[in-house]
């Protein structure tokens, strides 16, 4: 095997402690599978609490890569990343807050779906592609919403510059109650409220144009849209 662009198990690998030692690719450094010169983190899943601290090598966290990792508290994300791929921390049961670092200008779909404990996703005010506000994950710009933390409840008004709600935005949102999109938001792309288990409403602007295909899907506790 040369060649994973991805985890290729997602929660699978947890017993995974070695490698072919004449396999020129790839290694395992702590319960992790990396690329050979430790520059993407293709799997990890943490069999111990408390903080894991990615290497300072990494440049990639390839999608799903932290996928039900689900003893991880705190990860910690180097200034040496700088793509995270989609779904990368996907059900991180026991992760509460991250920090994305000034380097990261790639980001995949909603990387924290299903985290149910995250409350807080940061971004160095550095950080020339994205930021946040109120511990959401919005573009530089703040014209498109990207990752709203699935353990923070209560009702959410988006701001008044956004006019993307991307795709997965809001996935896995389970204490989420109600949501209002600001009057000049536009688009609201598939899955961007997927499994929010207990929203009861959904307020939409005027100046929405395009309402993709399952865009609201699953929300079994929807009243009103």
């Amino acid at each position: 095997v040369s060649l994973i662009d991805e985890n290729p198990y997602p929660g699978c690998l947890k017993n995974l402690t070695k490698i072919c030692r004449d396999n020129k690719d790839f290694t395992i450094v702590d319960g992790a599978l990396f690329n050979k010169d430790l520059t993407r983190l293709i799997s990890c899943h943490v069999t111990k609490g408390g903080t894991y601290n990615i290497p300072d090598t990494v440049n990639e966290i390839c999608c799903d890569a932290f996928r039900r990792c689900s003893m991880c508290a705190e990860i910690k994300i180097p200034d040496s990343v700088t793509k995270i791929g989609s779904g990368a921390f996907y059900e991180c049961l026991h992760l509460t807050a991250i920090t994305i670092p000034a380097s990261v200008t790639s980001i995949g779909p909603n990387p924290f779906s299903f985290c149910r404990n995250l409350t807080s996703i940061q971004v160095v005010k550095s950080n020339p592609a994205y930021m946040s506000d109120d511990g959401v994950l919005f573009d530089k710009n703040k014209t498109k919403i990207i990752a709203y933390p699935p353990g923070k409840s209560g009702s959410y008004t988006t701001p008044k510059t956004v006019t993307t709600v991307c795709f997965l935005a809001f996935c896995g949102c389970s204490t989420l109650k109600s949501v209002t999109i600001n009057e000049g938001a536009k688009t609201i792309e598939k899955y961007a409220f997927y499994k929010c288990m207990n929203m009861k409403t959904v307020k939409l602007p005027k100046s929405i144009q395009i309402v993709d295909d399952d865009a609201i899907y699953k929300c079994q506790s929807l009243k009103f849209v």
